[in-house]
């Protein structure tokens, strides 16, 4: 009863919900988001409060990615990078049974709440990994934010704690040469300042012509991230996202994708090397 009176403040904006939280300690409220998806969030976490009040947090990079899947000409393979409670990894795999989807979240404060999540839905599997990714295979301190966990990542973030756990880190490229998953198609990048240290890591998983959506957050200014001159070093295109959320990010989401021509051109070539043997 009193999970069902913090979710109907917090939907209604009305005051009250985050206090009845805390005062009761209620950090597990079961809500189910805009899509069907089962989760436990805490009210008192940036993010997740943003779920249980509007049913889902960045609809904007969700609808990117439902359009990446349905257009995507060879079975969708989604790594989430920095999945944090699994709301993306596990809605994709809810409106895309067909897909395969991996959640890469190092914290294991996030990583104990994905787990959880996704043992409250029996029809949700996704490959979920407990470390991070990186350029090389290293060791890295893990650095949060008070309320807002999402933002947690290997730099020292303005105004971030310190949360004293080494967390081991490797290349994409390792993941898939070990056989954990296949080479993806689509990536989501969410590791706040960290996202060229994963590309470089993921040398041969970007030369994959399949590979054709990347969507990362960086600066509010796209001059400023040294991402984008990356991936256009890669053959992709590079835009800023719009938000549609009504609240003031100090961020940004951008998508890069590799032109069609691009794509069709390394498939010819890979059927002309075929035919000649």
């Amino acid at each position: 009863m009193l999970d069902k009176l913090i979710v109907f403040l917090l939907k209604n904006k009305l005051k009250g919900g985050r206090l009845l939280s805390k005062l009761f300690n209620r950090h597990e409220v079961v809500v189910e988001n805009q899509y069907g998806v089962q989760m436990k969030l805490d009210p008192c976490e940036y993010v997740e409060k943003e779920i249980i009040v509007n049913g889902y947090y960045e609809t904007e990079v969700l609808d990117l990615l439902i359009h990446a899947v349905e257009t995507s000409k060879t079975k969708p393979v989604f790594w989430d990078i920095g999945a944090n409670v699994g709301l993306h990894a596990m809605t994709i795999k809810k409106l895309f049974p067909q897909v395969t989807s991996c959640a890469f979240e190092p914290f294991y404060y996030n990583f104990c709440k994905l787990a959880i999540n996704l043992s409250c839905n029996y029809d949700i599997k996704i490959k979920k990994f407990s470390f991070g990714l990186s350029n090389d295979s290293e060791v890295n301190r893990m650095y949060t934010s008070e309320g807002n966990s999402g933002r947690t990542s290997f730099l020292e973030i303005e105004g971030g704690i310190d949360s004293s756990v080494n967390t081991l880190s490797c290349t994409g490229d390792f993941v898939v040469e070990q056989g954990l998953t296949p080479l993806p198609t689509i990536i989501k990048m969410d590791v706040e300042g960290w996202e060229l240290n994963v590309l470089k890591g993921c040398t041969n998983i970007l030369k994959n012509p399949e590979l054709h959506t990347i969507i990362f957050e960086g600066p509010d200014k796209m001059a400023d991230t040294e991402v984008v001159p990356f991936l256009k070093a890669h053959g992709f295109n590079v835009a800023p996202i719009e938000r549609t959320s009504h609240i003031e990010e100090t961020t940004e989401n951008y998508i890069a994708v590799r032109p069609v021509k691009v794509i069709m051109a390394s498939r010819k070539t890979k059927k002309t090397a075929a035919s000649n043997h």
